[in-house]
């Protein structure tokens, strides 16, 4: 049973109000021992979708007996990897239209750091790298299908010289694949998304869409389990791990090195 009053103290507003909170708890309590093989090292907290702060997760988790614990936020190293991430779907799509023309993008929404770091990256290499294309607009549609789809539809009826387009996530790519299909426009509107799916590698394989850039999951997993391992020994573990991430496209989405990272 989790202590509500507990909770809030270590979920306050500020990142100290919840470290000087801490010390106070901390102050009268003991805890029971770890237990040795007792790790978890995928913790999401309010910095990803999760209703616990990293101070109230690692109470949590010592409260619990885990030695080992490790976050797994999307913005755990402030995002500079997605912004990357983002960034090579920009240069991809500048190269896909030769460099010039008109280009929106469907955003999953405006709020979480995922959100915002995957169209600022994008945002600011077209806007640095390439002088000749013009980005008409940005509309947001939560990740869902359906919404990114009208979207979607909305901005090319009103930009019918539109040349390309780029989803954020998932949900945001099969809706602009959705409006390309029901508006007839493929192969006459450039599509490149981010993260993988069924439908976004059938989209790929079909010709619809580009391709999409994908987050290495199995570098992630390799990388944890390795510096969980150390730290359970004692052993220093680098503060930043970077895991990179991948361009897959029609010629490489069943090669060795694509095909373990991409989800159906």
């Amino acid at each position: 049973m989790i202590d509500i009053n507990l909770l809030e103290k270590l979920n306050a507003p500020t990142a100290q109000q919840r470290l000087d909170n801490l010390k106070a708890i901390l102050a009268d309590i003991d805890f029971p021992p770890t237990v040795p093989q007792y790790i978890n090292n995928h913790i999401h907290t309010t910095y990803s979708f999760s209703p616990y702060s990293p101070t109230a997760a690692v109470w949590f988790a010592r409260a619990a007996g885990l030695c080992t614990c490790g976050l797994m936020d999307h913005d755990s190293i402030a995002g500079a990897e997605e912004f990357l991430a983002a960034a090579e779907a920009a240069k991809q799509l500048a190269d896909l239209i030769g460099g010039k023309g008109k280009i929106a993008v469907i955003a999953h929404d405006q709020t979480s750091k995922s959100g915002t770091d995957r169209r600022d990256g994008f945002l600011e290499w077209m806007e640095g790298n390439a002088p000749d294309i013009e980005v008409v607009d940005v509309q947001y549609g939560d990740g869902d299908q359906l919404k990114s789809t009208d979207a979607a539809k909305a901005i090319i009826a009103a930009n019918p010289d539109l040349a390309g387009m780029y989803g954020t996530n998932e949900g945001s790519a099969i809706g602009v694949v959705n409006a390309v299909k029901e508006l007839n426009l493929k192969g006459k509107l450039t599509i490149v998304g981010f993260d993988s799916g069924k439908a976004q590698i059938d989209a790929i394989k079909d010709g619809t869409m580009a391709g999409a850039v994908t987050q290495n999951p199995v570098g992630i997993g390799y990388e944890t389990v390795k510096a969980a391992v150390a730290a359970a020994k004692g052993e220093s573990v680098d503060k930043v791990i970077d895991t990179g991430f991948y361009w897959y496209d029609a010629e490489n989405i069943d090669s060795d090195e694509i095909k373990p990272n991409l989800y159906e």
